[in-house]
């Protein structure tokens, strides 16, 4: 085997792999704790929306403008999608929390 095709599986067998594991980890890790940073602000944004007399799509962008605002006071800037999506997960444990209750 010459060495370019030695080189070539060494890329592709070993060296890819095991860098796309270490960029899903640290992927991984950067979305776990960006969202767990944000995710007391999103809280009581959407607990406090929650009682207003707004359509849900007006909640959710009103939303996101209140923790963009926030979370820039505080000196965090964090990607809209990933707010979006802490959002979403701050209203179902909300509606949960909800159910809960009235049982």
């Amino acid at each position: 085997m010459n060495i370019f095709k030695k080189i070539g599986s060494f890329f592709k067998n070993i060296f890819f792999p095991k860098f796309k594991e270490f960029l899903d980890k640290v992927f991984t890790s950067a979305v776990t704790t960006a969202m767990a940073e944000i995710q007391g602000v999103v809280t009581e944004v959407v607990a406090q929306l929650s009682v207003e007399n707004m359509s849900n799509d007006e909640k959710r962008e009103k939303a996101v403008e209140l923790i963009i605002e926030k979370l820039k006071a505080s000196g965090k800037v964090v990607g809209e999608s990933l707010i979006r999506t802490v959002i979403e997960l701050a209203v179902i444990a909300l509606k949960n929390e909800s159910a809960g209750e009235t049982n």
